[in-house]
């Protein structure tokens, strides 16, 4: 299974890499050095406008330091893993099947992989499921200049660099109507002395796995819990029950828009994200 997965997120993403590099207004493929100003508009103009602050690792270095800024942007990918758009979705509180992210930039001398881990999520140091993801290569690698800062070199990745939110062609119906916790651990390894650096990334609930496609969401602080819709069940006496009056409906339809398809006539067994109204009103 390892294999196969490996082998259609490399497929997909070799017909990616033609589609998204052959767009004339991106500034992929161009063979020339940028600052840091220019890696900003770059980031602006290609909609790159998430970031995390990571150490870079190194063998003897005390303690956590920020070292390097990666850039990212949230995307969807099709069904059939072929080709990718810009995720349009509030990403604080939306994931699917088909999310994951796009990686701009990293530093020179050292690899970006990722491999996904799921265990149950009522479970504490249970065991975990673990599948390999593999290696990627941003589209910009960049060294640190003393005297003009982060440059940023033009990379030329042969496939685009992307990490799914959730592994591609998993049999999640092998853990029966167990609720899961999911994420890619990215790891930073430095081609140096292979000292790592690892991070969480994209932390997901999947559930109600007896369905043909499993329900996935992402508790934000607003939310209040998870409830499955039940034959009978209406938005206005979810409501009721669950929040402060029926009139509430309004917060649950619109936390869980991706998934209620007519909220005059929910379906049996979908899974709602309850908020917390008084945080949303």
């Amino acid at each position: 299974m390892k294999k196969r997965l490996l082998w259609k997120l490399a497929g997909a993403a070799c017909f990616l890499a033609v589609a998204f590099i052959g767009v004339e207004t991106t500034a992929f493929g161009q063979e020339v050095v940028i600052g840091e100003e220019e890696l900003a508009q770059l980031c602006e103009t290609e909609g790159f406008t998430e970031s995390r602050t990571v150490p870079l690792p190194e063998k003897g270095k005390e303690g956590w330091s920020a070292d390097y800024e990666l850039h990212y942007k949230e995307i969807l990918l099709s069904e059939d893993g072929g080709s990718f758009t810009d995720n349009p979705h509030d990403m604080k509180g939306y994931r699917s099947l088909d999310t994951g992210k796009l990686i701009l930039d990293y530093a020179e001398g050292y690899e970006i992989s990722f491999e996904y881990h799921i265990k149950d999520e009522a479970s504490e140091g249970g065991e975990e499921t673990i599948i390999e993801g593999g290696k990627i290569t941003p589209y910009y690698r960049a060294v640190k200049d003393p005297e003009e800062g982060w440059r940023y070199s033009p990379n030329d990745p042969e496939v685009p660099p992307i990490i799914p939110d959730l592994p591609r062609d998993y049999d999640w119906k092998q853990h029966g109507d167990t609720t899961l916790c999911v994420y890619p651990l990215v790891t930073l390894r430095s081609l140096k002395d292979q000292s790592t650096y690892s991070y969480e990334s994209s932390i997901t609930f999947v559930t109600n796995l007896y369905k043909e496609e499993p329900d996935c969401y992402f508790l934000m602080p607003t939310d209040q819990e998870v409830y499955v819709v039940k034959p009978g069940d209406s938005l206005w006496k979810i409501a009721r029950e669950h929040c402060e009056e029926g009139e509430d409906w309004v917060y649950i339809n619109s936390r869980n828009k991706d998934r209620i398809k007519n909220p005059d006539n929910l379906e049996p067994g979908t899974l709602l994200v309850i908020p917390n109204v008084r945080s949303v009103k």
